[in-house]
C-alpha cells in the first residue's frame, strides 16, 4: 500500500488527509495549529493520521503541504532584517515605488507611506553597471562588494538582496556579486533579481527580490525542521510545497524561492474546489475557502482559475505567478468589535489558534464569527469528526 499525506496549516487548525493510492481509502484529521512553531502542529497531525489509519512510515509515498507561513510573515512583518545592494543612483528605488496613493486625490488630505521591505539605511550602492542591451559599462569592483559584505556581516544581517540595473538582460554582474558575498559571508542568505524575476521594471523586480530574500531564513529553517523530523520518523518520502500558482515544488526549491509560495494555502483550496467542480459537471464556479483568519474567494471559468503574473500581498507589490484570489478578513476566528462604539465590525484581528474563539474553551474572551454561528445554531457543538467539542455556554457569555 502507498499513501499520500497532505497537510494544510491554517490560522486556527491544521488539517491532514491520508489517501491510499490504489484502493482509495481516506482518513481525515484536524489538530490545533501552533502559530509559535507551525512545524509542531504539522508533525502532531502527521503522527495522528498515521495512528488513525495504521499507516507505516515506509508506505508513505509523498507528503504535500499547503502553508500560510510566508503569507503570515509578510502580513505581520515577521521576516528577517535584510540588506539590499543596488546600482549607483538607484538607492531610492523602493522609496519612489510607483507613487500611487490610495483613493481619489481629491478626497485625501494626508497619507502615511507604508514601511519599505528594506529601510534606506540598509541599502548600499555599487558602481557596477550594465547598459540596456546587457553590455558591461562598469565592471564589478571586488573590493567594493567585499567591503559591503563585511559590513553586513558585522551588523548581523543574515539576508542580502541584489538587484542591479538591466540584470534581466545580463545577470553576470549579479552573479559575480553573489559569489563575492558567499566567499566572505557563507552563512548569508542571498537572492539575486535575475533568478527571481527576469523582467524589466526596477521597483517590482527589486521589491519581489527583497521579499524573497527576507523570507529565505524563515522558510529554510521551517522546511529543514519538518524534513528532519520526518526522517526521524523514518518517513523518507518526497516533501512538496504548494505554489501560489497552484503547482507543486519540492521544499528545497521553495526554500530558495519562498515568494513563489506566498499564497500557498489558499491556492490549494482553489485547486481542490476546481477539481470537485469538474467532477460534478460544473466548469464555471466561485470558490469560497473560509479559514480561521480570512475567507478567500476565486472565480473559475471553463475549469480554470484566473491567473495573475503580479499582485499584492498585503501592501507589497510582487511579480510572481499566482491564482487570482480575493481575501477578506472574516474567518471563523475573526473578532467582532464596535467601531466608535456604534458600528459593528468583524476582523481583521483574529483569535487564532491560541486562545481561539470563546467556545473552544481555551481561554478566549472575545466574540468571534464561530461563537456567533454556534449561538445561532448554524454549526453543531461537535466538529472535526467528534474530536473537538465546542462550548455553547462560553459563546453566549462573551
Amino acid at each position: 500500500m502507498t499513501w499520500r499525506l497532505a497537510v494544510d496549516i491554517g490560522g486556527t487548525f491544521t488539517d491532514i488527509v491520508a489517501l491510499e493510492e490504489t484502493g482509495g481509502a481516506l482518513h481525515l484529521a484536524k489538530v490545533h495549529s501552533t502559530p509559535d512553531d507551525p512545524a509542531s502542529g504539522f508533525l502532531t497531525g502527521i503522527e495522528q493520521i498515521m495512528q488513525q489509519g495504521s499507516i507505516a512510515a515506509p508506505d508513505i509515498g509523498a507528503v504535500f503541504h499547503g502553508t500560510t507561513v510566508a503569507t503570515n510573515a509578510i502580513l505581520e512583518r515577521k521576516y528577517s532584517e535584510l540588506g539590499l545592494i543596488i546600482t549607483h543612483g538607484y538607492r531610492e528605488a523602493l522609496e519612489c515605488a510607483r507613487q500611487t496613493v490610495p483613493g481619489d486625490f481629491g478626497d485625501i488630505t494626508w497619507w502615511i507611506k507604508p514601511p519599505r521591505v528594506v529601510p534606506l539605511e540598509r541599502i548600499r550602492e555599487i558602481s557596477a553597471r550594465m547598459d540596456v542591451q546587457g553590455n558591461s559599462v562598469q565592471p564589478v569592483d571586488n573590493d567594493q562588494v567585499a567591503a559591503l559584505a563585511q559590513g553586513f556581516k558585522a551588523k548581523g544581517i543574515r539576508a542580502v538582496a541584489v538587484s542591479l540595473l538591466h540584470s534581466y538582460r545580463n545577470p553576470a554582474h549579479e552573479e559575480e556579486v553573489r559569489q563575492i558575498i558567499q566567499d566572505i559571508y557563507p552563512d548569508c542568505f542571498i537572492s539575486i533579481s535575475s533568478d527571481i524575476l527576469r523582467e524589466y521594471r526596477e521597483y517590482e523586480r527589486t521589491n519581489t527580490t527583497c521579499l524573497n530574500t527576507a523570507l529565505m531564513p524563515l522558510l529554510s529553517a521551517y522546511h529543514s525542521h519538518i524534513e528532519h523530523d520526518l526522517h526521524e520518523r523514518q518517513i523518507s518520502a518526497p516533501f512538496y510545497i504548494m505554489r501560489s500558482s497552484g503547482g507543486l515544488a519540492q521544499a528545497k526549491e521553495i526554500s530558495r524561492l519562498p515568494i513563489a509560495a506566498a499564497l500557498s494555502g489558499p491556492a490549494a483550496g482553489v485547486i481542490a474546489a476546481t477539481h470537485f467542480g469538474m467532477l460534478s459537471g460544473n466548469q464555471d464556479i466561485i470558490t469560497f475557502d473560509m479559514g480561521g483568519t480570512s475567507a478567500d474567494i476565486c472565480l473559475v471559468e471553463d475549469g480554470k482559475p484566473r491567473m495573475l503574473t503580479e499582485g499584492k500581498v498585503d501592501i507589497y507589490d510582487i511579480k510572481t505567478p499566482m491564482i487570482d484570489l480575493h481575501t477578506v478578513g472574516a474567518g471563523g476566528g475573526s473578532i467582532a468589535w464596535l467601531a466608535g462604539g456604534r458600528s459593528l465590525k468583524v476582523g481583521p484581528d483574529s483569535a487564532g489558534a491560541n486562545p481561539g474563539p470563546a467556545c473552544y474553551g481555551r481561554g478566549g474572551t472575545l466574540p468571534t464569527v464561530t461563537d456567533a454561528n454556534l449561538v445561532l445554531g448554524r454549526i453543531t457543538p461537535t466538529i472535526a469528526g467528534g474530536s473537538i467539542t465546542l462550548k455553547p455556554t462560553a459563546a453566549t457569555q462573551v
